[in-house]
């Protein structure tokens, strides 16, 4: 895919220019809008990672992500304890009430 896109960007000047000249046509035009294009979406990139690099914003993520661990962790810890007491509760209810009945 990248050798059919890279291609595709050698040609396009040639396809550009090579129109006829009787009519106007829209192939410098088109060629300049495409490369401009590219080269917004190219600047936008690298600056994006000198902006990310700067604030540390990977970083910040990757301790995100290695906080979530112990914290599922502690969660699923504290969701087993309730489930434990709930059923000691119902538990003790259920054998108070027995013991009304008799």
């Amino acid at each position: 895919m990248k050798k059919s896109i890279l291609t595709f960007l050698a040609v396009l000047p040639f396809y550009a220019y090579s129109q006829a000249a009787s009519y106007p046509s829209l192939g410098p035009g088109l060629f300049l809008i495409v490369f401009f294009l590219l080269l917004v979406f190219a600047s936008f990139m690298v600056l994006r990672q000198v902006i990310l690099w700067y604030w540390k914003v990977d970083k910040a993520i990757k301790n995100q992500d290695e906080q979530t661990i112990p914290l599922k962790a502690i969660y699923n810890s504290i969701e087993k304890n309730n489930r434990l007491t709930k059923a000691q509760i119902e538990l003790v209810i259920g054998t108070g009430e027995q013991e009304k009945s008799n």
